[in-house]
């Protein structure tokens, strides 16, 4: 909220339930139960890398990361941090963040129309 200036946050509710969150005047489409659909950018390590290591030893410039909004978080599987997503059994859990919040500063999210769920009871028939 603080990189882009997002000073208001509004929940949306309807008799479903949540529809959608605002921040600021962008609205995030959620579903009832609030939880956001992720449109994945693609398999893990699509967004940059940089190491902890490298950041304390001082072996990354300052103009790698100035101006960009920084994650921390691991990739070691035994840590358990890691996700199945649709382009990618084994997913950094960091990364899914790092992509919701993609896809809130692009403006892109998966919608899901309030008919959806009607037509898909109506399939369940046939």
């Amino acid at each position: 909220m603080k990189a882009v200036g997002v000073d208001n946050v509004l929940l949306k509710t309807d008799s479903n339930g949540v529809d959608s969150i605002y921040l600021n005047q962008t609205g995030i489409p959620l579903t009832s139960k609030g939880s956001l659909l992720i449109r994945f950018r693609g398999k893990g390590k699509t967004f940059d890398y940089v190491s902890a290591a490298d950041i304390l030893s001082d072996r990354i410039t300052d103009e790698k990361i100035q101006g960009r909004i920084v994650f921390v978080g691991t990739s070691a599987s035994g840590l358990k941090e890691l996700r199945a997503t649709p382009f990618d059994p084994v997913f950094p859990g960091v990364e899914v963040h790092a992509t919701v919040v993609d896809n809130i500063l692009k403006r892109d999210f998966i919608f899901r129309p309030k008919w959806a769920a009607g037509l898909e009871s109506l399939a369940c028939w046939y």
